[in-house]
């Protein structure tokens, strides 16, 4: 997806025309509407890796020299492009878990200023042990789910 920046320069600078030959795609066996969002998809990652990669020529550009693009700055477009395709969004329950880190973290607050009462040593203890084990499953299920 595009920020302002990246569309203004696309306004300014239209990216160049990628062009597909559509016999590889048959013989891969594409049906019709498999070959037009192959094609649209490669039209809209150019578009972007060529936005991109001008934006990062504008930032390493000097004050008297005209901008330029090299190699570097287009695999850097394409790493962080490359980024985001597989990330997934965070399961709901990973957010409660950690919510109830938080609480445990209030409830270890509490029993540390009551520990000379019973009640607040085992606020301690509980919490503690809790607030801990939810926050080790939360890192191990986010790991497991980015495939890590």
């Amino acid at each position: 997806m595009l920020n302002n920046r990246e569309q203004s320069i696309i306004e300014e600078n239209p990216a160049p025309d990628i062009s597909v030959s559509n016999e590889n795609l048959i013989a891969a066996k594409f049906t019709s509407a498999g070959v037009k969002r192959y094609e649209n998809t490669l039209q809209a990652y150019s578009k972007e890796l060529f936005a991109k990669a001008v934006c990062y020529g504008d930032i390493e550009q000097s004050e008297n020299y005209d901008r330029e693009v090299t190699e570097k700055h287009v695999r850097l477009a394409a790493e962080k492009m490359g980024q985001f395709i597989d990330q997934k969004e965070t399961p709901t329950y990973l957010i409660y878990i950690q919510a109830f880190e938080y609480i445990c973290s209030i409830a270890v607050g509490v029993g540390a200023s009551n520990t000379a009462k019973d009640w607040g040593m085992w606020l301690l203890f509980i919490a503690g042990v809790l607030g801990l084990s939810l926050f080790f499953i939360r890192q191990i299920k986010k790991n497991q789910y980015n495939g890590q």
